[in-house]
């Protein structure tokens, strides 16, 4: 309250005279402090507002629900495009309203999250560049990430870039029923999963086209939550590659490409595609159906001798898993090459299919959701893996490097 008071680790504010007096030497060491919580707040009546082409920077929201962005939209209908959210001590935006249209901002270097929201039921989540934050280090499995919605039905996340973020990447947390994950590239964050669908209130939506590769943890996680469909995602030098946990039921697993691994979670060894569930009856449950999926491993040997876990068992091929559980009958599997036989440059991030690659026309005709869902045809062979290696302008900035805490093969 005082100046006099002022010791190490404290500090006082003298409004009088606009001075910041710290109570630590600041040699060594950035010292940053802000005069403004929010830059803006949306509230009754602002509905179908629109935010275009600003930046708001250096703002100091807290982690608390009624203040934790640097704008925060508690009405329906709002639009925020081409605007820049960085360097804000907990996140750039939080949206409580629905149908709020989110497209073609810069979200980076933000203290725990770039942004997020709450009941923000039908919103558009679009070609945004989401990098860089948790710059404060947030608690990782709780809240720090790229983008965290909850509690939000019919999320659409299309075509966005995710990169480097301390945490989760993309994350949809409880009752996130029909939440539709297309087209984004999700890479090189650490420390925990890539794209996220989470517990066992949440149901139905789509995982498709996405390219997820470099992250930490686990590149696509269902954890506890049924009824998606995951289609056509290539997923590279994950932790582990498409994690079903907590015994959910009804997921459909199909025309992925599953490429590598570094490390992996929740105590599988190594595998590729890992399922975990308490009991084998319940495991056999995880999955309403898994085929026409294609596994690549430079080689087999440890630490990448299981190929897919599966409840409490781990299956060291393809065909023993066949076998013993009766899915994947049109998946492949190739060991033992050094040199990845599916994409024309996996190490230097280029994931589009070679010329004669074991992928090409090998995946199974798409339903028709799923294939609107992507803007392809329904009912004809295609692919395996994502259809795309999109390229972002706004990456050229910040180039695809893994970071050096990662290990990659």
């Amino acid at each position: 309250m005082t100046r006099a008071e002022v010791g190490a680790g404290a500090f006082f504010v003298d409004l009088a005279g606009s001075k910041l007096h710290i109570g630590d030497n600041p040699g060594g060491h950035t010292v940053e402090a802000s005069v403004r919580v929010l830059a803006l707040s949306l509230q009754f009546g602002s509905g179908a507002s629109v935010v275009r082409g600003l930046g708001f920077v250096h703002f100091a929201p807290n982690y608390s629900s009624a203040q934790g962005g640097a704008i925060i939209s508690n009405v329906a209908g709002n639009t925020f495009e081409n605007n820049t959210f960085a360097y804000n001590s907990n996140r750039g935006l939080v949206v409580y309203g629905a149908n709020t249209f989110i497209r073609g901002n810069n979200f980076l270097y933000n203290g725990e999250g770039g942004f997020g929201g709450y009941h923000a039921h039908g919103s558009v989540i679009e070609g945004n560049y989401i990098g860089h934050n948790n710059t404060a280090h947030f608690k990782l499995r709780w809240d720090a990430n790229g983008a965290k919605f909850a509690s939000t039905q019919n999320l659409l996340w299309k075509n966005n870039l995710v990169e480097y973020n301390i945490g989760g990447g993309l994350w949809c947390d409880s009752d996130c029923d029909n939440n539709i994950f297309v087209g984004n590239t999700v890479r090189y964050n650490s420390k925990w999963n890539g794209i996220i669908v989470e517990i066992a209130t949440s149901s139905g939506g789509i995982i498709a086209g996405n390219l997820v590769y470099g992250n930490e943890g686990t590149g696509i996680s269902m954890s506890g939550s049924g009824n998606i469909k995951v289609y056509n995602n290539t997923t590279a030098m994950n932790g582990s590659d498409i994690a079903v946990s907590g015994c959910a039921v009804g997921n459909v697993v199909k025309n992925n490409i599953m490429s590598g691994n570094s490390t992996t979670l929740y105590n599988a060894s190594g595998g590729l595609f890992f399922l975990n569930c308490p009991t084998y009856i319940a495991g056999q449950a995880l999955l309403a159906a898994s085929d026409y999926n294609a596994y690549y491993r430079a080689a087999a040997a440890a630490p990448y001798q299981t190929l897919i876990y599966w409840g409490k068992s781990g299956f060291n091929s393809l065909a023993a898993f066949q076998q013993a559980i009766a899915l994947d009958a049109h998946s492949i599997s190739i060991d033992n090459n050094p040199v990845n036989p599916f994409f024309k440059d996996e190490l230097n991030g280029d994931y589009s299919l070679k010329i004669g690659s074991a992928a090409r026309g090998k995946g199974e005709p798409l339903p028709q959701d799923v294939a609107n869902a992507m803007g392809m045809a329904a009912g004809v062979p295609v692919d395996m893996g994502a259809f795309q290696n999109p390229l972002d302008m706004r990456s050229l900035l910040m180039p695809p490097r893994a970071p050096s805490s990662l290990a990659f093969r």
